[in-house]
Order: C-alpha cells, then sequence, then structure tokens
C-alpha cells in the first residue's frame, strides 16, 4: 500500500528520518498519537518502501520485560536472514535481564558480521502489562552502552513515557482524523451490502454507502474521533437502518426520508451502549473460557477467602462432621445484616488460598490434589491478568504478602456455572 489516507504530512516526516542506509537513520524514534490514527499503517508503508530489515512486537502482549526481550532477540536472528527457525536454541534466547540481551545481540552481530539496516519497532510500547521505567530507559540508552549501529529502535505509544521525553529522541505526532478524513476513510470500502434478493447494483450500493457514512459520521463525530468505534457504529445501525428499503417502505432513492424514519435510531444509545455491553460480555465468556480448570478452581477459592472470615473455613472445609452443624441462638432483631458482596474484598495469605483450593478440588471430586500441580504459578498468571492484586497493606508482624481477589461476583458466577461448582454453599451469609 503506497498511499496512507489522510497521512502524508507524517508520512513524509518518516521518510525524512527513516533510511535505509545505517549512517542516515536516527538510533531511536518515537511515533505516538491517539488511537485508530493510522500510526502502525502509516509506519509500515514507510518501511517496507524502503525495504529494509524490520521486526514488530507487540507490547501490550507481553507480561514481562524479559518476554519483551525475548521477542526482540528472537525477532532479530529470525528476519535478519541469517538464522532460521530450526537453528534457534533455548540458550540462543536467554534474556533474563537486559545487559544479557544486549550481549546476546552483540555476539549475535559479531558472529554473522551483521551490519544491514534493522528496525525494531515496539508497537502499544506504552501498554505493556509490567512497569516500563527500566524498560524504555535502557532502550533509551541502547545505542550509548553498545556499539552495534545497524539497529534503530522506533517506539509506537499513545502518549510519551516519560523516561523517553529527550530532545535527542524525534517524534512524530499523528492527530485524529478530521471528519471529513473518517468520511472518505469509511466509505472507501463497503462493509455491509443489501440482500441480493432486492437486485441493487454495485453503483447504486456505493452511493447510498457513501450517503450513510457521511450521516453517521456527521451525526457522532463530536463523540468520538475513533475510526474503528465509528465502523462498529456503522455496522451495528446497518440492520436497522435498511429494514424499511427491504420492506419496500421506502426507496432506495429517497434517502432522506429514510433519515427521518430513522432519526430515533441514530440519535439513541442503542449503537453505543448495546455494543459496549456486548463486548464486555464476549470479552468475560472468552477470558473465562481460555481459563485453565486449575485457574478457576484458585478463583473460586480466592472469591471464598476474600468474603469469608476465616472462621468459617473450618464450617465449610472441615473434615469432621460436627463442624458443618449449624449453630442455633438467639440474635437481636437490631442486627442489620449486610452482603458481603458489597463490601471490598479481604487480604488473604497464600497459605489459606491453598488450604480453600485443596479442600474444594477434594470435595467436589473426591480426589486428593496432585502434589505436581504448581500453584504457585498459576497464582502468578492469574497475578499478570490483575485476577489477583497484592494487597496494599503490610502485615509488618508476620511479615507475608497478603493477596485479594479482583473479579466480581458475576464474574465468579459464570466460572463456577462452567465448572458446575455451587459457589453459594460455600459462601456465609
Amino acid at each position: 500500500m503506497s498511499h496512507v489516507i489522510g497521512r502524508d504530512e507524517q508520512k513524509e516526516l518518516l521518510e525524512a528520518f527513516l533510511g535505509a542506509e545505517v549512517s542516515t537513520a536516527p538510533p531511536s524514534l518515537i511515533v505516538h498519537g491517539p488511537t485508530s490514527t493510522g500510526k502502525t499503517l502509516t509506519l509500515r508503508c514507510v518501511l517496507d518502501q524502503l525495504k529494509v530489515r524490520q521486526t514488530w512486537v507487540s507490547c501490550d502482549e507481553c507480561v514481562s520485560s524479559k518476554i519483551l526481550w525475548k521477542k526482540v532477540m528472537q525477532g532479530i536472528r529470525l528476519d535478519s536472514g541469517k538464522v532460521g527457525k530450526k537453528d534457534l536454541t533455548l540458550d540462543a534466547l536467554s534474556t533474563g535481564s537486559f545487559q544479557a540481551f544486549l550481549k546476546q545481540l552483540h555476539d549475535f552481530v559479531m558472529d554473522y558480521d551483521y551490519n544491514e539496516m534493522h528496525y525494531v519497532v515496539l508497537d502499544r510500547c506504552d501498554q505493556i502489562m509490567e512497569d516500563g521505567d527500566d524498560l524504555f530507559r535502557n532502550f533509551r540508552k541502547f545505542h550509548e552502552v553498545t556499539s552495534i549501529s545497524n539497529i534503530c529502535v522506533i517506539f509506537v505509544c499513545t502518549t510519551i513515557p516519560r523516561q523517553l521525553i529527550t530532545a535527542t529522541i524525534p517524534a512524530v505526532c499523528f492527530d485524529n482524523y478530521t471528519s471529513q478524513e473518517a468520511i472518505f476513510i469509511l466509505s472507501d470500502n463497503v462493509l455491509c451490502q443489501f440482500p441480493e434478493n432486492l437486485f441493487i447494483s454495485t453503483k447504486m450500493q456505493d452511493q447510498f454507502w457513501e450517503s450513510y457514512v457521511k450521516l453517521i459520521v456527521e451525526s457522532y463525530y463530536t463523540y468520538t474521533t475513533n475510526v474503528v468505534l465509528l465502523r462498529s457504529i456503522l455496522i451495528k445501525l446497518w440492520p436497522k437502518f435498511i429494514e424499511p428499503v427491504i420492506s419496500g417502505e421506502i426507496k432506495l432513492q429517497d434517502f432522506h426520508l429514510l433519515y427521518r424514519k430513522n432519526f430515533k435510531l441514530i440519535g439513541s444509545e442503542f449503537a453505543i451502549t448495546t455494543s459496549i455491553v456486548d463486548d464486555l460480555e464476549d470479552q468475560e465468556e472468552t477470558l473465562t473460557s481460555n481459563l485453565p480448570n486449575m485457574s478457576k478452581i484458585l478463583l473460586l477459592a480466592g472469591y471464598i477467602a476474600s468474603f469469608n472470615d476465616v472462621k468459617y473455613d473450618w464450617v465449610f472445609f472441615a473434615k469432621l462432621k460436627d463442624y458443618h452443624k449449624k449453630k442455633t441462638g438467639h440474635k437481636s432483631w437490631r442486627t442489620v445484616r449486610v452482603d458481603s458482596r458489597l463490601l471490598e474484598p479481604s487480604p488473604f495469605d497464600l497459605e489459606r488460598l491453598f488450604a480453600i483450593t485443596h479442600a474444594l478440588y477434594n470435595i467436589e471430586s473426591g480426589l486428593q490434589l496432585a502434589p505436581s500441580v504448581d500453584l504457585m504459578t498459576q497464582v502468578a498468571n492469574l497475578g499478570s491478568m490483575k485476577l489477583f492484586l497484592k494487597s496494599s497493606n503490610v502485615d509488618y508482624i508476620g511479615g507475608k504478602t497478603k493477596w485479594k481477589i479482583n473479579c466480581s461476583y458475576d464474574f465468579i458466577k459464570g466460572i463456577a456455572n462452567d465448572s458446575s461448582f455451587p459457589i453459594d454453599n460455600y459462601l456465609a451469609e
């Protein structure tokens, strides 16, 4: 793709900064701007035109700096054309620290005499799951601590990280699309079609789609300039918008009548609110379905540990039957019960979490949890996904790190239903 709509100025700046020769390329470059403004597309277009070696890394998929360094090292080796996938070894990718990464990269450049211009693009670098302060600081000083000169690091981000704000690194800013640019982009490809039984020509469909895009963009542009969101609104409203045409109530040529007919539809919250709720539900369903069974049990145990007092552990999980008997007594009518789900989750230590996990597994399956199951790794994975959070309440006496659940009851209830687990039977009133 040689032309990117509405990004001629940014494309010229990128072409001025970037080059195919090592002597003309900058050590680093920042490409920043709001989401859905064509940053990645424009940069890829420029690099493809230069016909240079390039490695792209999606930082939002990296849970730690170690994984990012490993992906960068692996990408450089493969994209250089010097090493094939079969030649990659674990030792060659052991990048446990930035110093180890530099050593591996230096050895690769020296061993293969690699001196071609190579661009490393850290896409969405401000969305890395780990704190990226040290990461940005190290990459900023990349050329100061190594003699490698043919590697240029390009940071693609929404907002410039504080550690990268320096006069020595050039930056290219991508502004939001104007309404006319958004209309032109969304009109370029017809995303929705009329039913084939209406026998509408391609030319008439294109004209109708262009008018439809112009109407929707002008109606919603004051609320959002995000082209991706505008495209989802177009797709969401399309079936209801063309219903009068399909039923024969309004002719295709009478677009102004069709607009008046759908005036309330366009002004309603149907296109935005409903789609956002659907997206959140889809994300939750995808997340719960992708979790391993042991992670689901840990989440259930974590929810019980956060919303049940410690004294109830004997009531629900004791092997002696006497503990399961419900105690009766006289209670004051003035006592006001507060649902524990309305309160903030209480912190718990890992020993209690693992004890409840073993008890749940034993009660529901009738089997003992195998000692080979690595529960610590599962907790670390759930922590990286922000489903478990470290508690800010420091235990100065015991010195233990405490955790708490970061899931809603509906989310946990969905996991329990998927696992056929009666979560309500283990929650104190």
